[in-house]
């Protein structure tokens, strides 16, 4: 539960719109995907042959509805994985669609027809739950994102936690 205004005071506020205010190329749900998929790829030695990614239903539901940044008017969380993975500028965070290239639109297109992205449900109670797994032969790599669109939680790669951290019921700082 958020603090009570009363009881925010100036570095607090601070903290709580640095986490909040983030530049993004467009409704953030499918670029939070699109930043799983870059960062994923960042850690995969070879170009996948499969992608799958899980979703909380939240995530689901908004993704279904809305554009997919740059993506040729397409729709949804395999254009969103594929897009994000085909452009890997992960450092970009919430903009890395903002680099998309009619290049990555062709590319989207062979792997959508491929079936090369698969999508589930996570049973997640989190409204904003993604999860990114790349794979090609015997290698593979995860990305989770929980609570925030940037909060990476976890990076595997091939049963290995590269990164990880606990996430917390209480996203505010209060110092």
């Amino acid at each position: 539960m958020p603090p009570k205004p009363a009881d925010l005071d100036y570095k607090t506020i601070v903290s709580i719109l640095t986490q909040e205010l983030v530049p993004a190329a467009g409704c953030t749900e499918p670029i939070a995907i699109a930043y799983a998929a870059a960062v994923a790829r960042k850690y995969l030695s070879v170009f996948p042959t499969h992608a799958h990614t899980i979703c909380s239903k939240n995530i689901i539901k908004n993704v279904q509805c809305v554009v997919v940044p740059n993506s040729g008017g397409r729709k949804g969380i395999a254009v969103s994985t594929i897009l994000g993975l085909v452009v890997g500028v992960s450092e970009s965070a919430l903009e890395v669609l903002s680099y998309v290239k009619e290049e990555h639109r062709q590319v989207l297109e062979k792997l959508l027809g491929e079936n090369f992205c698969t999508v589930g449900q996570s049973t997640s109670k989190e409204s904003l739950h993604i999860q990114v797994r790349l794979e090609h032969e015997s290698e593979y790599v995860e990305v989770e994102i929980k609570g925030t669109h940037t909060n990476i939680i976890r990076i595997e790669h091939n049963g290995k936690i590269l990164d990880s951290k606990k996430t917390s019921a209480q996203l505010y700082v209060t110092t």
